[in-house]
């Protein structure tokens, strides 16, 4: 097996399920976005290209791979934002080819977190993790340093294993064109760190905000960047049996920041995502959550039983979450579910992402309920939220 990223094992959903099949509950939906100018977003999974037009009109095109010139499908979208909660409601208006095999059907949707300006992150129907995408056309301008996650593990990802990285540091040099992880760290108690082992980083060009990898001419991995400091990164690994690369592991990188604990004060809304046991996605759980914390990290938090209108379930879950000495921006704690177990849970928090005013909050941790049915092998589930007040 060739050496890749060396950050764990997830498979982004196949692209041809990116928009549900059907169309969702009923309700009036919000007020049209307000952008002043079309914003594009690119990222894996197989390689997606989100346009989004202050009008409310957009376009979704999906490549086999990024070098493809000509899309495998053209998506034509209109969108709007539910119930002033910052999550997009996406409606298929067109597709291109319209007889392509299990393309979405006129009027089927789809919804969304937006970090305005920085990333899209949507949510399927029925896949095992979420499509996440950055601002494109942008290379970063100087070095950064990121708090990255694994944005969902496969089946090898045990969550209660000491020896098992799930979130971490990144650092990007610009002059060399190098990204390296520079920590690494588990979720069980004390959250650990992990030796970082032989050469975990990437060199390459940079062009149009995408870096690629090669190693002999191999696809080693594609690193989507902005200049703002985020990163999505997805390695390709052989497989022993076709003889192919395939897509293999997949991280989401935050700018790193210096903050505190008060700053989580308010109400975030966004995704929770856990992927069925081995990659399988009839067991996937997915679905918008809203938290609310005080200024101690203290917060509660409901699942979203209805996207649009926007409306949450009673039962309500409990996170703790408190400055951790890993590092700047990071916050380790537990989260506490009804009739399930106490899991930790490691988030990195930043405010006012790409000079805005947006403050957003990823997560990962393990599964409550894996733990509370004493699983062989504990999963590992993600929250992306960004604050609405």
């Amino acid at each position: 097996m060739k050496k890749t990223f060396g950050i764990g094992g997830v498979c982004l959903l196949a692209a041809l399920s990116f928009f549900y099949y059907g169309c969702s509950s009923s309700g009036d939906g919000g007020d049209s976005i307000a952008r002043t100018e079309t914003i594009t977003y690119s990222g894996p999974g197989s390689f997606m290209k989100a346009t989004l037009n202050a009008d409310g009109t957009g376009s979704i095109e999906i490549r086999e791979m990024h070098t493809d010139v000509d899309p495998l499908m053209t998506v034509a979208v209109d969108f709007e934002e539910v119930d002033d909660t910052g999550v997009l409601e996406f409606t298929v208006t067109g597709v291109d080819p319209e007889d392509i095999d299990d393309g979405p059907t006129i009027g089927a949707k789809a919804h969304a977190i937006e970090i305005l300006g920085f990333g899209l992150f949507m949510l399927p129907l029925g896949g095992d993790e979420i499509l996440p995408m950055l601002t494109a056309g942008d290379c970063a301008t100087e070095d950064f340093t990121a708090n990255w996650i694994q944005a969902q593990g496969g089946g090898d990802s045990d969550a209660s294993s000491e020896d098992r990285d799930f979130f971490g540091t990144f650092s990007y040099d610009i002059s060399e064109n190098t990204g390296e992880v520079t920590s690494k760290n588990a979720l069980t108690d004390g959250f650990p760190d992990i030796a970082v082992e032989g050469q975990e980083s990437i060199t390459g060009s940079c062009e149009n905000g995408l870096m690629s990898l090669e190693e002999d001419g191999d696809p080693v991995a594609l690193m989507f960047l902005t200049d703002n400091g985020g990163a999505i990164v997805q390695t390709f690994e052989l497989n022993e049996e076709t003889e192919e690369f395939e897509t293999g592991s997949a991280i989401v990188a935050f700018p790193k920041q210096v903050n505190s604990i008060e700053g989580l004060e308010g109400t975030f809304r966004g995704i929770l995502f856990q992927g069925g046991e081995n990659n399988n996605s009839e067991d996937a759980n997915n679905f918008f959550v809203e938290m609310t914390f005080d200024d101690a990290g203290q917060g509660t938090g409901r699942q979203v039983t209805q996207v649009n209108p926007w409306e949450t379930g009673d039962d309500a879950a409990t996170i703790s979450l408190a400055a951790s000495d890993i590092g700047d921006g990071w916050y380790t704690g537990t989260l506490d579910v009804p009739d399930e177990a106490s899991a930790n849970i490691a988030c990195s928090f930043i405010e006012n992402i790409e000079d805005s005013t947006t403050d957003a909050l990823l997560c990962v941790g393990q599964s409550p309920g894996d733990l509370a049915e004493a699983s062989d092998q504990v999963g590992a589930i993600n929250f992306l939220m960004v604050k609405q007040d």
